[in-house]
């Protein structure tokens, strides 16, 4: 199983990934979350596509790492100077995204909640 790391800011995640460039990296990018809901996002889409990415990781070789990047609350997310949305290499444009690091393979929205997508994506490293 792959190993997972939860992060919540973007300084942490570039350092996380230049940490492990050795191995295959996954990002989640997710709102972050909401105290009045509990241990759910603000996000109804990143709720829906969190337990079906979840239930994938088991089947990833133990050397890949998953990290699940909180983005902010929904006023920090939806500011357009928003770092995760300017920064060159990831130009955000919606939430839930989940990408393969240091390609231009990634899914967005509802198709980050679609098993077979999923499949598609984890499918180069098998």
């Amino acid at each position: 199983m792959a190993s997972f790391i939860e992060l919540s800011n973007l300084d942490s995640l570039l350092e996380e990934v230049t940490k492990h460039s050795n191995k295959q990296v996954y990002v989640l990018f997710t709102g972050s979350l909401t105290a009045d809901i509990g241990s759910e996002s603000w996000c109804s889409d990143c709720n829906v596509a969190y337990p079906v990415i979840q239930k994938h990781l088991a089947n990833l070789p133990s050397d890949t790492i998953v990290i699940k990047c909180y983005v902010g609350d929904r006023p920090t997310w939806k500011d357009q100077k928003n770092g995760y949305r300017t920064h060159p290499k990831l130009k955000l444009k919606s939430i839930p995204t989940f990408m393969k690091w240091g390609t231009n393979d990634r899914l967005t929205e509802d198709e980050c909640a679609k098993l077979e997508l999923l499949e598609i994506l984890f499918e180069a490293d098998s």
